[in-house]
């Protein structure tokens, strides 16, 4: 699908731009869960994996609680991302 290819792009790009600074770890975290989703809906499986195992550190770091749940959503992420990010 040529939207999933081009919000990947776009999702690279962010991903580059978080990944500037510590503080924007929230953000990172969150961008690269929406890459997982996307890849997950091209059939690139495995790639998916990659980045939600890149995700989950990232907001357990940010939410200082520990290990992520195994389930994590849009939602996990929402919760530690300033308004402006969403």
């Amino acid at each position: 699908m040529e939207t999933d290819s081009y919000c990947s792009e776009l999702l690279d790009q962010s991903i580059k731009i978080f990944d500037r600074d510590t503080c924007y770890r929230s953000e990172k975290g969150r961008v690269t869960f929406l890459k997982s989703v996307v890849l997950k809906r091209q059939d690139q499986n495995e790639n998916s994996k990659v980045c939600l195992q890149q995700a989950r550190p990232l907001l357990e770091v940010v939410n200082k609680t520990g290990a992520a749940t195994a389930n994590l959503t849009l939602k996990d992420f929402d919760r530690s991302v300033h308004v402006w990010g969403r």
